[in-house]
């Protein structure tokens, strides 16, 4: 497998050595080239098969070169994340830097789809297809879902199995990224302090042992995961050891005492963040309704194929708006959002997804075409956007609100970061638009423009998105 692995590493890089024999001694050519890796020049597709073959290696020679292991391509990974989205928008010459490294590290074998991406005759826009290609086969994702952590877990396994050093490393990437902040997800430290994780784990079995009243042999028939971090609801920074006690999913009724029950212990003075007694009195409720809330959403994106919930169809929205939504208006309303967390932190863009009530639209109403053909119309007129820039958005979400039943509006929300055609850098690839109408005179309800940020972090913003 190695010798066939570096027989493979020969041919690319020999590859990229004959096409580039002659480069030193053409500066305008290498100039050039540069300027276009750089994105300051616009690559047109009228671009010779030869020329273009020569761009894609030179940004497989650059990536060879520059990088030396894939740890050192996070913090650009989680930089374009930040910047572009997921994998599908991210510039051609950071996927191919990414894929490079995947493979000289042993993760991705070379194939034929590598070799053609390395030496075949391909245009940018090939390049950039094919390097989806290949990153789909690797995670078994689609592109356009494909994250940082996504990456990572493919090559590195599930999160949970990382050690204590590669998920304090993932959250200070995340950190400098500006991906993730303090008090917003969990965020994963080295362990410091006087309590050993040996002594915090005897620590948490003690209380859980006190108050369920169960012994060892009982709880060791328990998954337990020891984690050191500063959990999503602490303000200060404080790290603490998170002992997690889950029931198999094997686990008989008969033997189970509890689902799942995370105790956070201090790490100098060893005493409990909270008390079992104290969450196990404010969680019974709470845990039912969690529960019931996302295992709706689970049960509705079942129905789709189109991932995230502005991509839903119209009659999926509408079933969220009926299922899902009055739940978790009631725990926002409650004030004690502890039902709505999951994956470390509280499902903000759940929270904003909720926030309207969304139908099916009637006889009575224009068309969706209709009003699209509107929304651009109006954002042409207000902001001077042309047409033909308009029919570039890829992603443009729609919703039929009918929060106010008697005037349901149509909402488009034009993505920024789906303006693919448009050169690196051009100001309309970082601005989202809104448009909200009347969705029975088609008359402008709402038109605004506002920065684009990463989603989940702020619930303020998310509810724009929708």
């Amino acid at each position: 497998m190695m010798a066939n692995l570096t027989r493979d590493h020969d041919y690319v890089r020999s590859a990229i050595d004959d096409c580039f024999s002659g480069v030193d001694t053409m500066p305008s050519l290498r100039s050039d080239i540069m300027r276009k890796v750089r994105g300051e020049v616009k690559l047109k597709k009228k671009l010779s098969a030869g020329f273009v073959l020569v761009i894609v290696l030179v940004l497989i020679a650059v990536t060879a070169l520059a990088i030396v292991s894939l740890t050192q391509t996070a913090q650009l990974m989680a930089q374009t994340e930040k910047e572009d989205g997921d994998f599908a928008y991210w510039p051609v010459e950071t996927k191919v830097k990414v894929i490079r490294e995947l493979n000289t590290e042993g993760y991705i074998e070379t194939d034929d789809q590598l070799r053609k991406l390395a030496s075949g005759n391909i245009s940018l826009e090939e390049a950039d297809s094919l390097a989806d290609a290949i990153i789909e086969n690797f995670t078994y994702e689609e592109a356009r879902y494909v994250s940082f952590l996504v990456i990572m877990t493919s090559a590195w396994g599930e999160f949970d199995t990382w050690t204590t050093e590669q998920k304090a490393w993932y959250s200070e990437i995340v950190l400098d990224a500006g991906i993730s902040e303090i008090g917003d997800h969990t965020i994963y430290t080295l362990p410091n302090g006087e309590v050993s994780e040996a002594e915090a784990l005897e620590v948490a079995r003690q209380a859980m042992m006190q108050v369920y009243e169960i012994d060892d042999s009982t709880l060791d028939a328990y998954d337990i995961l020891v984690t050191f971090e500063i959990p999503e609801f602490v303000s200060d920074g404080q790290s603490y050891w998170a002992i997690t006690f889950e029931a198999p999913a094997d686990m008989s009724e008969e033997e189970r005492q509890f689902e799942l029950r995370t105790i956070y212990v201090h790490p100098d003075t060893g005493k409990l963040y909270q008390s079992v007694e104290s969450m196990m009195a404010t969680e019974t409720t709470i845990t039912q309704s969690g529960n019931e809330i996302f295992t709706a959403i689970r049960e509705l994106s079942a129905k789709t194929d189109s991932g995230e919930f502005r991509h839903w169809p119209l009659e999926l929205k509408a079933e969220f708006s009926e299922i899902v939504s009055p739940l978790v208006r009631a725990v926002m309303d409650s004030g004690d959002l502890a039902p709505l967390i999951s994956g470390g932190g509280v499902q903000i863009g759940v929270m904003a997804q909720s926030t309207y009530t969304y139908g099916l639209p009637t006889a009575d109403d224009i068309s969706q075409e209709q009003a699209l053909s509107l929304a651009k119309q109006a954002l042409n007129q207000q902001y001077d956007i042309g047409l033909d820039v308009l029919e570039l958005y890829e992603e443009i979400s729609v919703y039929y609100d009918v929060t106010n039943p008697d005037q349901p509006l149509w909402k488009f929300l034009f993505n920024p970061k789906s303006l693919h055609e448009l050169e690196a850098g051009d100001p309309l690839k970082s601005i989202c638009y809104k448009v909200e109408m009347d969705a029975r005179t088609g008359e402008i309800a709402l038109l605004d423009e506002f920065s684009w940020q990463w989603l989940g972090q702020d619930y303020d913003y998310d509810v724009k998105w929708y």
